[in-house]
């Protein structure tokens, strides 16, 4: 998912239009921050709904040169499966190739400010690449072609659960920033310095275990003595709907593929 904005005085970002190609995850954006927002200025010229970044770059390249030195950032990466150390790391996964195309991107509109997010696999050589003697690292090849367009370049790993995330999820941080605008290194040091503030201002701790976070929903309906064992209480719930059911909550499907988790797995009436 990318996102491209133009900062709108005090106001904050006003918002270009975003790239995302998978329909599921442009539906839940959309959901949450474009319709419920009004700073939106989405382009005629690019449909509201998930699309290819590779498509866009050859059916709209006249429109995206027409941005170029209007656009102050350019927030959000190509996806992170390939690179995840949890996964296969297959240096033939097309999603990899989705590096190219962003920075493809960039040369095209040429924001002042990008902010790259990715896991931290980005920054380790893919199994297949070292055994073919190849040093292609692709935090290196971003970081590389960002400073041949004339970008200050810092990147860092962020430990989430730093920062108020009730999870230890460790991603690639990268900025990038043109015109000597600011230092990319004064972003992170930014960051660091007002974490603490932030959190306070949104009531949560830096360090959250996931409890701590959620523990709230439980309660949300009211509680009751547990019906099923003695001693404990137990949250009031709503009726289940097929989109609330999780894998061994109801009617348990054969395997883990989200059809037998939906209309296939509520009990008969």
């Amino acid at each position: 998912m990318w996102r491209i904005g133009d900062w709108s005085g005090t106001c904050g970002l006003e918002s270009f239009f975003a790239i995302e190609k998978s329909s599921d995850a442009f539906m839940t954006y959309k959901h949450n921050l474009i319709k419920c927002a009004d700073d939106w200025v989405w382009p005629s010229w690019l449909q509201k709904d998930s699309n290819d970044i590779n498509i866009v770059l050859r059916e709209n390249k006249e429109d995206l040169e027409k941005l170029r030195g209007t656009v102050d950032l350019v927030a959000g990466g190509p996806p992170c499966q390939g690179f995840s150390m949890a996964g296969k790391r297959d240096s033939e996964d097309l999603r990899n190739k989705l590096v190219r195309s962003y920075i493809r991107f960039i040369r095209i509109v040429q924001p002042r400010v990008i902010l790259f997010e990715n896991v931290h696999g980005i920054m380790v050589r893919l199994a297949a690449e070292r055994r073919k003697g190849k040093t292609l690292i692709y935090s290196q090849y971003i970081e590389r072609s960002l400073r041949q367009m004339g970008y200050a370049v810092a990147y860092r790993i962020i430990d989430m659960s730093e920062f108020g995330i009730p999870q230890k999820r460790k991603r690639f941080i990268l900025v990038a920033i043109k015109d000597g605008i600011v230092s990319p290194d004064s972003v992170f040091t930014s960051l660091e310095s007002n974490a603490s503030s932030f959190c306070a201002q949104k009531g949560i701790k830096r360090s959250t275990t996931v409890k701590e976070a959620i523990n709230d929903l439980l309660y949300s309906s009211g509680h009751i003595n547990s019906p099923d064992t003695r001693g404990f209480e137990s949250g009031i719930y709503g009726k289940a709907t097929c989109w609330a059911l999780r894998p061994g909550w109801l009617a348990p499907g054969p395997d883990a593929r989200a059809c037998w988790h939906l209309q296939h797995g509520l009990p008969s009436a």
